[in-house]
């Protein structure tokens, strides 16, 4: 599902976006030797924005989607809200390195698929601290086993002050060994630290939602020990959150083992476990049957296909998500509808929407439906803005809510119909009546060839503006031009 791009356009600004990036590895390559000259990473954070920008212009989401990231990241070095700097900006210089070659991928291929991308976005985003993407969008497993109920008397394995100091310790030794993978130091031997804490957990949390997300978790350290996946910052992100579960074992052991496992980090953690298809150990084998991980991936060939030559999945993967994006979107929608009807408004209420609205966005990002996202993105933020404002919120704002939800939906609708083929026939009795459409549409086409020239023009005065650093000489034929359009 790539947005399919113009490949004029594309050359037009390829040139461009290269010689910015490499100004943009310059400046970072500046800040590594000197830490202190934030000069320079912001330097680079503008030369990132312009990049951004351009790619927004010729509509490649994918590759802007990509940008947008290693912006966010750079500003967050600058306002020291990262953990670990190194490793920012090695994902930063990698980016950088990285964006070419998808551009040039795109020379040759129609789809800009922002899946392709899937790992370096993650690199970017986990270096930030923000949740992972993933294939969410055509990866659903079958979630059942892990909502299973607890037995009434679980929760008093947790009550006893010698468990709780066995299982602080337990903690201690997998941040001991988290340090260790991090620092990417003696990985066999972290790895193994790693599966020993988590064997005991998955013990102690047996016939429990939280059995169930250690059992993931023993599954997926396995296939870092069998160097089935890499150990790259998304991973080491996924292994931050599992020590925040064993903090949580303490801090809530009143009824942790009662609660629901968190189906966000079991799902990264079956995914990960999924791609591992030459894996084939007992427990890795009972999460694939159980969490039918093998029919959770239907299209891993599609996208991996698409790894090498940047095309989009296939026919019933598009369907798939397009099912399940709309089954989410009726669910907002239903939520608004409670809320317009309710006689008690909150305000406060309409913060339940922005779950439901980060996983659609996000869905539509990885799938490089810019101009959808955005609709969405627009609607996160006024939500938000709303539910923190004294004010009741008007009718007629929820109604435009409403109507952005819609135009997300009717931008759906035809993604996965198959399009219909051209009858060839030409007898004697269907000549005739469809000579007058063939003329209209010869006269159509040539009217559309001639705009988009036009358009073409526009856009080139609008990069020559840009590259010009704002030389107004450059768009001042542009007004005749967009007239002529109109006309």
């Amino acid at each position: 599902m790539g947005n399919h791009h113009d490949s004029i356009a594309l050359d037009w600004v390829r040139g461009e976006i290269q010689d910015t990036l490499t100004q943009g590895q310059h400046a970072l390559e500046s800040y590594v030797e000197n830490r202190d000259d934030t000069a320079r990473l912001r330097f680079c954070l503008n030369y990132l924005h312009q990049v951004h920008g351009t790619l927004q212009m010729v509509e490649l989401y994918g590759a802007a989607l990509l940008t947008e990231e290693m912006e966010k990241l750079t500003q967050a070095v600058l306002d020291n809200s990262v953990t670990n700097v190194d490793e920012a900006v090695n994902v930063l210089m990698q980016s950088i390195l990285q964006l070419p070659q998808y551009l040039e991928h795109l020379g040759s291929s129609q789809d800009d698929f922002p899946m392709v991308l899937l790992p370096l976005l993650n690199d970017l985003r986990a270096a930030r601290g923000e949740p992972l993407l993933s294939d969410t969008s055509l990866f659903k497993p079958d979630l059942g086993p892990s909502r299973i109920r607890a037995a009434a008397n679980a929760s008093q394995r947790l009550q006893d002050p010698k468990v709780l100091g066995h299982i602080r310790k337990l903690r201690q030794m997998y941040q001991f060994a988290l340090a260790g993978v991090i620092r990417e130091e003696d990985l066999n031997a972290q790895f193994a630290y790693l599966q020993k804490v988590i064997q005991r957990l998955v013990r102690l949390c047996q016939k429990t939602p939280r059995g169930e997300l250690w059992k993931a978790a023993a599954a997926f350290v396995e296939t870092l020990q069998a160097r089935a996946n890499p150990v790259n910052a998304a991973v080491k992100s996924l292994l931050r959150e599992l020590d925040s579960e064993i903090r949580r074992l303490t801090e809530e052991h009143g009824n942790i083992l009662a609660q629901p496992a968190p189906e966000a980090l079991l799902k990264h953690l079956l995914y990960y476990v999924a791609r591992a298809r030459d894996l084939d150990s007992e427990n890795v084998r009972d999460l694939r049957n159980r969490y039918q991980l093998e029919q959770a991936l239907p299209s891993e060939d599609d996208v991996d296909a698409a790894r090498s030559r940047v095309a989009g999945p296939g026919r019933e993967a598009i369907h798939s998500v397009v099912n399940a994006l709309n089954e989410e979107l009726a669910k907002l929608k239903d939520q608004l509808d409670l809320f317009v009807r309710s006689e008690a408004r909150q305000n406060g209420e309409l913060g339940d929407l922005l779950p439901g609205l980060l996983q659609v966005g996000n869905t539509l990002a990885v799938l490089g439906l810019g101009i959808p996202r955005k609709v969405i993105t627009e609607q996160s933020e006024l939500i938000e803005t709303l539910s923190n404002q004294s004010d009741l919120v008007d009718d007629g704002t929820l109604m435009d809510i409403a109507g952005a939800l819609l135009y997300v939906e009717a931008s759906l609708a035809g993604l996965d119909s198959d399009p219909q083929p051209e009858r060839s026939g030409n007898t004697r009795d269907n000549l005739p009546a469809n000579q007058g459409s063939r003329e209209l549409g010869d006269a159509s086409n040539a009217l559309l060839r001639e705009s988009r020239n036009t358009l073409e023009q526009v856009k080139s005065a609008v990069i020559n503006f840009i590259a010009s650093q704002w030389d107004i000489r450059e768009i001042e034929h542009v007004p005749g031009l967009l007239h002529s359009l109109r006309g």
